[in-house]
């Protein structure tokens, strides 16, 4: 079960993922888009324990029609086989409590069992996305918004030693770039 209520931003908990912070919600108002948050608690079936979580979500449109966005996030750790249902589950539930005019909502995930591999058809990858759910409405994007992984880099080091930790083809990349004067 999950449950979802509007929270005042400033009352958010922690969290490492950058892309769930109050910062980042301002980052994205000042470039148009509408943060509004939550609070989420998830109560599994299996578990009597709840689980807390907060939740940014963005509102954006796109070519005019509106839409809700969630980056990186639900932080849950979920087995495989129940994380569509959890995604219906509270795609519904925030349904209630966002805006009428919300056409869809799009979530970046943290978790990489619904990344396109590359020997099966997207039709088929949605028909596993949706086993075990009540509405079957999950549909794959095209593309993520954010990089599935980050790097970590020390920039304390110097520039030879930081192009050195790079693979040969990013190295060349670079200096490439340096030589059409797009870096300076």
């Amino acid at each position: 079960m999950i449950y979802v209520n509007k929270a005042d931003p400033s009352t958010l908990s922690a969290t490492d993922n950058l892309f769930q912070t109050h910062f980042w919600g301002k980052i994205k108002d000042l470039s148009g888009q509408t943060p509004v948050y939550f609070n989420v608690i998830f109560k599994s079936n299996e578990q009597s324990d709840e689980i807390n979580f907060s939740l940014l979500v963005l509102l954006r449109k796109t070519n005019g029609i509106p839409y809700a966005y969630i980056p990186k996030s639900p932080p849950l750790s979920i087995s495989k086989d129940k994380q569509s249902q959890i995604l219906e589950e509270l795609a519904l539930a925030l349904q209630k409590k966002l805006p009428k005019n919300i056409v869809f909502l799009r979530y970046d995930l943290l978790w990489s069992s619904f990344e396109q591999p590359e020997n099966l058809r997207p039709e088929l990858l949605e028909l596993k996305m949706n086993y075990g759910t009540r509405t079957h409405n999950l549909r794959k994007a095209f593309r993520n918004f954010l990089p599935a992984d980050s790097v970590v880099i020390n920039l304390r080091l110097p520039p030879e030693r930081l192009l050195m930790n790079m693979r040969q083809q990013t190295r060349n990349s670079i200096r490439r770039a340096y030589k059409k004067k797009l870096i300076f």
